[in-house]
């Protein structure tokens, strides 16, 4: 008699919807969750920040952050507001 084999198969999904007043909801693997994404500019107006600022945060992995498929990042609104303020 022979062994049985498990075949472990893993998938992961993002999924972007964008709405009239380009509001991004996508999912953060960190969060694990759909959540408010926003682009790096909207991430600086969010926070009060320069965009310098949130790609250093993005950089430091202070913030969660996807790529979209044009490559462009986008900055999860939940880890933003989460971050301490100085």
């Amino acid at each position: 008699m022979r062994g049985r084999k498990v075949i472990t198969i893993e998938t992961h999904q993002q999924t972007l919807i964008r709405s009239r007043r380009k509001a991004l909801v996508g999912w953060c693997a960190e969060c694990g969750a759909e959540v408010g994404m926003v682009s790096v500019d909207g991430a600086a107006r969010e926070a009060g920040a320069s965009e310098l600022e949130i790609y250093k945060l993005v950089e430091a992995h202070a913030v969660h952050f996807n790529e979209d498929a044009e490559r462009r990042v986008l900055v999860c609104v939940n880890s933003l507001r989460a971050r301490p303020r100085h």
